[in-house]
């Protein structure tokens, strides 16, 4: 979110207890912009699944897999229009399939961006983290699996 210039307004999306999602807002603009900038900053090509309105509204974020039914239906119950996940291939998990059918008959823009990309960004950020502990890291880039998306 913080890449992308996003204002995180909430936590949401509980997993073993933590919130792992956002929810916030960007200036007015369109979702073919915010594809755009999106796709920039993964520096590879992402999917979009254009299901809802042509002004990004809310936008809800989860890293890695968020293509969860459950994810779907808080969506929905916050008004989020777009959603930006790692993986949203439809396949035969159930819950990917319920994700997929209610963010389309809720009109809500879907982007994937890769299970590894959606996560990388927080690996990144940690490195402050683990120098301001006086430990040596560096972050060592990795390969996306386009066929999550």
């Amino acid at each position: 979110a913080k890449t992308l210039g996003i204002d995180i307004k909430e936590e949401f999306s509980e997993y073993y207890n933590v919130k792992v999602g956002v929810i916030g807002s960007l200036p007015q603009t369109s979702i073919n912009a915010f594809f755009k900038k999106v796709r920039t900053k993964a520096g590879h090509d992402i999917t979009l699944l254009n299901y809802g309105p042509n002004k990004v509204g809310k936008i809800g974020i989860v890293a890695g897999g968020g293509n969860d039914g459950d994810i779907a239906l808080e969506l929905i119950e916050k008004g989020v229009n777009t959603y930006l996940t790692g993986v949203i291939k439809p396949g035969t998990y159930p819950p990917s399939i319920k994700f997929l059918k209610l963010v389309k008959s809720n009109k809500i823009n879907v982007i994937g961006i890769t299970h590894y990309t959606s996560e990388k960004y927080a690996c990144i950020a940690l490195i402050q983290y683990f120098k301001d502990l006086k430990l040596s890291c560096k972050f060592i880039e990795g390969k996306p699996d386009m066929l999550d998306i």
